[in-house]
């Protein structure tokens, strides 16, 4: 994860709880942070107040010898964190689920929902209201079998190595249900566990310093994910699998994840 990671912050403290999962990221030096954060327009903003709240930020990265640039924009937060995204070209978007503004404001609010929609930059969304772990322990990777759900691995791969965790694939199988004895039916499962296997067998390959494990389940895809979930995981997913942007992003699948998960949960957009 090169380049430029924009961290949006509002001078909370629950704005502040992204910093734990975006620290292990720039610490090697490689990648610099450029802490944002978004004013009201009009003369009344408290600018300096937000400069030195921003200085102090950088003050404290820099004891952990991480480089940051300070930024104060103005006007709508989504539109301006979108738009400096952008601009910079940034490796990462990292914002909490909300911030000052309350719950309403971001899981789903005004905020969250223009970024999500908004921004073609990989983004991480971290929960507010869970304490961050101490160190990520899992980072796991749900794939459809499809190249749009694939655009994730390397973000997957370079959040890995950050952390030095390991990745879990995983695959979910539409629930076989009622018809599970026909033989057509198992036999196209079966065919389908191995298609995966393989295909996960070759993401192994191309990645041989990061740690794997893989598993193939049945059942709905949103519940499977958030069965696997468990303290120090991150989740990482791709905008949209087979069912495509709009029921990807505000589907039944990622719009689960992103309410219920209690673990940051990284996006990154498919090419077009």
């Amino acid at each position: 994860m090169d380049s430029v990671v924009l961290v949006a912050l509002d001078g909370s403290t629950n704005a502040e709880k992204v910093l734990p999962y975006v620290e292990p990221l720039l610490i090697t030096g490689k990648t610099r942070a450029l802490l944002v954060q978004v004013l009201p327009d009009g003369e009344n903003a408290p600018e300096a107040a937000a400069q030195a709240y921003l200085r102090e930020i950088s003050a404290r990265l820099a004891k952990r010898k991480i480089q940051s640039d300070c930024e104060i924009a103005h006007g709508d937060p989504a539109v301006a964190i979108v738009r400096g995204a952008e601009k910079i070209q940034a490796g990462l978007v990292a914002f909490t689920s909300h911030g000052k503004g309350g719950l309403s404001q971001w899981v789903f609010g005004s905020v969250a929902q223009k970024i999500l929609r908004g921004c073609s930059r990989p983004l991480l969304v971290v929960r507010a209201l869970e304490t961050p772990s101490e160190r990520v322990t899992k980072v796991l990777l749900p794939l459809d079998g499809s190249a749009g759900s694939e655009s994730i691995l390397p973000h997957a791969t370079a959040l890995a190595r950050s952390y030095d965790a390991p990745v879990e694939l995983l695959h979910v199988l539409a629930e076989s249900g009622v018809e599970a004895g026909d033989s057509k039916l198992r036999h196209w499962m079966g065919r389908e566990r191995t298609r995966m296997n393989a295909r996960f067998a070759e993401i192994e390959t191309s990645a041989p310093d990061v740690r794997f494990s893989r598993l193939c389940e049945e059942g709905d895809a949103a519940e499977r994910i958030l069965a696997r979930v468990e303290p120090g995981s991150v989740v990482a997913m791709a905008n949209h699998g087979r069912s495509g942007l709009n029921r990807w992003i505000f589907g039944s699948v990622c719009e689960k994840i992103l309410q219920a998960a209690r673990c940051p949960v990284l996006i990154a957009r498919t090419p077009a």
